[in-house]
């Protein structure tokens, strides 16, 4: 026998085809690299402890019986895209966190005479409103990052957030493959954790969480110079926990996280100077149970969501505008974009997100280092134009 390391602990996730039937790691490439703290809180189970309210000459409690059990946790990672514009290795959290996600689309050609938010091109039949989109220069690096703001079609697309010059007549544009609010389509996932001293193909113990869905999802640490990370608490249906070892070796993606530095929050297109910004996602989740079933949960239901965040804007001595956007309940765009920069000093591993319809909800006064700051609560609202909120990785 030999200790369980935090450290060498391996976790998998797959989505399932049938929601509450286990899916065990299919190879290499389900694993997923979490961070080291929090990793016992990953796989836990609860239950329902139901005491007997019986008659007796004793003041002691009888023995108790067990109702529902739920496998729950929280699971955290860096916040990073996945290596040459793909989808970072956790992206089945997000989806089962929104619900909706979208593919990134090939790189577009353009035309010519394009301005520092307008781009000019024949086809514009990938792109749609609210939509991230990457444009890059002649060698196909990424040069910039923006919701697109509207559409002239076949004939242009407008960036919410200008460049600091016009385009050249080479770029082209690409839609990011994102993630994104939708009403129903939130998988299942199986998660599967493996516990072991070195090696979990060798000697390990292994817990599963079966039917999980996402209840809340957080990014947090977006603070000057740190790396912010993304973290998920979800609960399901049937929970394992038994002497197995893994039959994969888990392979990762080598991508960088991103650190916020270069990594602006825009609101309605123009960079906000800030300290810290952050974004909550809150699911309720509604099972559906029955007394046939042995656990009791034959399924569970996304069915309200809660999106907030706060901003903590410097003041200014000549403007109160945050303030009456506050006191009117004036509506706003958030986005929020990092990169890890490139050789040549363009980006890549690109991180970005959007909430097109926002409103404070409260505000306190703050400071820092001695500059005073307007310390907001945002809510994300519903949007006419698409999803409430988009996460989108190139």
């Amino acid at each position: 026998m030999a200790d369980v390391i935090n450290a060498n602990t391996t976790v998998a996730v797959e989505k399932e085809v049938t929601e509450g039937t286990l899916v065990l790691p299919s190879g290499a490439a389900s694993f997923v690299s979490p961070l080291e703290d929090g990793v016992n809180e990953i796989t836990i189970q609860t239950k329902e402890v139901l005491e007997r309210g019986n008659t007796n000459t004793s003041l002691d409690k009888d023995v108790s019986r067990s109702g529902i059990r739920i496998p729950n946790g929280t699971i955290g990672f860096e916040l990073k895209s996945g290596d040459a514009e793909a989808a970072p290795e956790y992206s089945e959290f997000i989806e089962s966190a929104l619900g909706g996600t979208e593919a990134a689309s090939a790189d577009v050609a353009t035309t010519t005479s394009h301005t520092t938010d307008t781009i000019n091109m024949a086809d514009t039949s990938a792109f749609a409103v609210n939509e991230i989109v990457a444009v890059k220069e002649a060698g196909g690096e990424i040069i910039h990052v923006s919701p697109v703001e509207s559409i002239v079609t076949n004939t242009s697309i407008t960036l919410l957030v200008a460049y600091g010059s016009s385009f050249a007549d080479t770029v082209t544009v690409k839609k990011l493959i994102d993630y994104r609010t939708a009403d129903s389509g939130h998988p299942s996932l199986s998660i599967t954790k493996y516990n072991t001293n070195s090696d979990a193909t060798s000697a390990a113990t292994r817990e599963t969480a079966a039917g999980c869905k996402i209840n809340s999802m957080s990014i947090e640490n977006w603070t000057t110079g740190q790396q912010p990370t993304i973290t998920f608490a979800y609960e399901g249906m049937e929970y394992t926990n038994t002497v197995a070892v893994s039959s994969y070796t888990g392979t990762y993606d080598d991508a960088l996280p991103v650190v916020a530095l270069n990594a602006c929050i825009y609101k309605d297109g123009v960079s906000l100077p800030m300290n810290d910004f952050t974004v909550s996602v809150e699911n309720t989740i509604d099972p559906k149970t029955t007394t046939c079933s042995e656990n009791g949960r034959v399924g569970l239901r996304v069915s309200n969501r809660s999106i907030s965040g706060t901003v903590n804007p410097y003041k200014a001595d000549d403007s109160v505008a945050e303030w009456d956007d506050w006191d009117d309940d004036t509506t706003f765009s958030l986005f929020a974009w990092g990169y890890n920069a490139t050789t040549s000093g363009n980006k890549e591993e690109v991180v970005s997100l959007f909430m097109p319809n926002c409103q404070y909800t409260e505000v306190t006064q703050a400071s820092l280092g001695g500059l005073a700051q307007n310390a907001f609560t945002y809510m994300a609202r519903k949007d006419s134009d698409g999803p409430t909120l988009s996460i989108a990785f190139g």
